[in-house]
């Protein structure tokens, strides 16, 4: 999961969609385990960030942090899920 950093090299690569429909974020935030019905605390949190896009401009994207502790997880220093 993403989480926050004060450090500007740290960075995570990802995906951003298009929504058309801002009615899928509902969908989304229960499939996160952050909907209106998840237990506090919720495993991610929806947060509106500014991402880098690969061609250069920068976007506001809706961003699913993870909110549960870190200390025992292994961090991804690529920044890549498939490539720790």
């Amino acid at each position: 999961g993403v989480v926050g950093s004060a450090d500007p090299g740290e960075y995570v690569f990802g995906e951003v969609y298009l929504l058309r429909d801002p009615a899928v974020l509902r969908l989304l935030d229960n499939y996160e385990g952050c909907g209106p019905d998840a237990e506090a605390p919720a495993e991610y949190r929806r947060l509106l960030q500014t991402v880098t896009m690969d061609s250069g401009p920068q976007v506001a994207a809706w961003v699913y942090v993870y909110n549960w502790p870190v200390d025992k997880l292994e961090r991804i220093a690529s920044g890549r899920f498939a490539e720790p």
